[in-house]
């Protein structure tokens, strides 16, 4: 696995073993990702930081400061995920298991991407612009030395980012039963996902 993903956790030499053994052969199950995101670089990005938080042990888990501030927007989704209470249970049966922490990533992804569409669709046509362009590509390559020469803070983007925190903030506060509903719907499918395969393939 290339770390091409501005990972929000510090990948220790330990991880990083790990994911060049395990991750990429759960990688098909990307496709699970909503239509028009299996390539996304933000959506993947977040898969990989979501397999981390559910595969590996609170910790082992350090957060990366400088990616973090850089990628606010799978920062604060991060947080709502790891700070949930089913979350926090639903990892007890997925740490050190590829599968089920893959399709816990792709589920609580498509979750993001579905809220991220219902925030999209109410706001002006100019700020929808502005979240196709940040969507399109790493802006993480904005902070390198590089860019800085060209502009030394990329504040347009910055500015989307804690607009967008701003809204999901908002939307969890006014719709907090259905968040929660909607992470135990993900934690049932994952739980029964792991009993299937324990019950395949524990006799073998």
């Amino acid at each position: 696995m290339k770390e091409l993903y501005g990972t929000l956790h510090i990948q220790t030499d330990f991880m990083k073993k790990e994911m060049e053994e395990k991750y990429d052969s759960y990688m098909l199950y990307t496709y699970l990702l909503r239509n028009g995101y299996q390539q996304n670089f933000h959506a993947l990005s977040f898969v990989h930081d979501l397999w981390n938080y559910f595969y590996f042990k609170n910790e082992e888990l350090v957060l990366h400061p400088e990616h973090n501030l850089i990628y606010g927007v799978r920062s604060m989704a991060l947080k709502l995920i790891s700070g949930d209470e089913t979350m926090e249970r639903l990892k007890v049966t997925t740490i050190g298991r590829g599968s089920e922490s893959m399709l816990a990533a792709i589920y609580c992804t498509n979750f993001f991407i579905d809220q991220l569409h219902s925030y999209y669709k109410w706001v002006p046509e100019e700020v929808q612009q502005k979240i196709k362009i940040f969507m399109s590509f790493d802006i993480g390559k904005l902070f390198g030395e590089q860019f800085k020469q060209v502009e030394p803070y990329p504040s347009l983007f910055v500015e989307v980012q804690a607009e967008v925190i701003k809204e999901f903030h908002q939307l969890k506060m006014k719709n907090e039963e259905a968040f929660s509903q909607q992470m135990m719907e993900i934690s049932k499918a994952i739980r029964e996902f792991h009993l299937r395969y324990e019950q395949t393939f524990s006799h073998l």
